[in-house]
């Protein structure tokens, strides 16, 4: 089990390492001494004071979160994302990772986000991907090994930023925890700097990024929105110019895997068999065509990036390819 110091490591090397967590969005002489702080406090390291002991209670509960509240959530339930998983750290592969998954963002119902879209990799043989509030995406190192182009990489992509577009991710919060969280923001907002709140936002968000990171990790989201991620990323791909069946054959892919993978994906989704059928269905009622211009392009620049991740996950596995 890992100690104290040895969660310190990991904590600070891997979210310093990862510039893209750490934007400003518009909020001036942040700190990374406070993004430390807040993080070390949210695994235990450092004992932090409850900002709940001055809430007032004052705010309307059933209010929604504004874009900033969102962004600075989303940050701390990835801030606890990479406590669980470590970042598969490849600077080449997350920015086209990062290229493709804006891609497909700019055709969404939510182009742009208040912090913006991130994308990012986890080094696990899990088959997984998930999405934060706010826009911070992540995929698992062992999905990408499923993956045979750049279109199945936009299908995957573009299911999440789904999740994020319906916020799927706030809804999982639960009303006492939205409650707590409302009554924290509203005590505190107007009277922190920027670098105060960032502080602050890990135990402002305490019990909302655990149901947000339970509900990612452990239980997945309900049929319904996974419904929703899947028909709006078909649509998200043909809009982008990528072959809208690529979700189609994402999920032939890991219906493969059924049996022969265990958690991540399999415990948070339902049967891939079962959305399979549903994608082909609402494929073949909107009549939506292929799109093959430009596909054996994009194989070939997905296999410049990916190639190496798939060939370590052959080597591992005993596969061939």
């Amino acid at each position: 089990m890992t100690g104290k110091k040895g969660v310190r490591r990991i904590v600070l090397k891997t979210f310093f390492a990862l510039p893209l967590l750490l934007l400003p969005a518009g909020c001036g002489g942040f700190s990374f001494q406070a993004i430390g702080t807040a993080l070390l406090q949210e695994v235990g390291v450092l004992p932090g004071k409850s900002v709940f002991d001055s809430a007032k209670g004052l705010l309307n509960a059933t209010r929604d979160l504004t874009r900033e509240e969102e962004y600075y959530l989303g940050r701390a339930v990835s801030a606890h994302i990479l406590t669980i998983y470590p970042l598969y750290e490849k600077p080449e592969l997350t920015a086209y990772v990062n290229k493709v998954g804006l891609t497909v963002a700019s055709e969404s119902g939510l182009p742009e986000t208040f912090g913006g879209y991130h994308f990012a990799v986890l080094d696990s043989d899990e088959i997984n991907a998930m999405a934060a509030p706010g826009g911070f995406i992540f995929i698992s190192r062992g999905i990408l090994e499923l993956m045979p182009d750049e279109d199945s990489l936009a299908a995957v992509l573009a299911h999440e930023v789904m999740h994020v577009a319906k916020k799927h991710g706030v809804a999982a919060i639960s009303q006492d925890n939205m409650t707590r969280t409302l009554s924290a923001l509203g005590t505190f907002a107007g009277s922190l700097n920027c670098s105060e709140l960032i502080q602050q936002a890990t135990t402002v968000f305490g019990g909302a990024v655990k149901d947000i990171t339970d509900t990612l990790v452990t239980s997945g989201y309900s049929r319904t929105q996974e419904r929703e991620a899947d028909l709006g990323a078909v649509d998200i791909l043909y809009r982008a110019g990528y072959d809208p069946y690529a979700m189609e054959v994402m999920l032939q892919l890991v219906e493969g895997q059924s049996g022969k993978s265990s958690g991540g994906w399999f415990d948070t989704h339902p049967p891939a068999s079962e959305r399979l059928k549903m994608v082909r269905n609402y494929l073949e009622k909107k009549n939506i065509p292929h799109i093959s211009a430009g596909k054996d392009k994009r194989r070939e620049r997905f296999l410049r990036h990916v190639g190496s991740v798939s060939l370590a996950g052959a080597a591992r596995s005993g596969r061939s390819l």
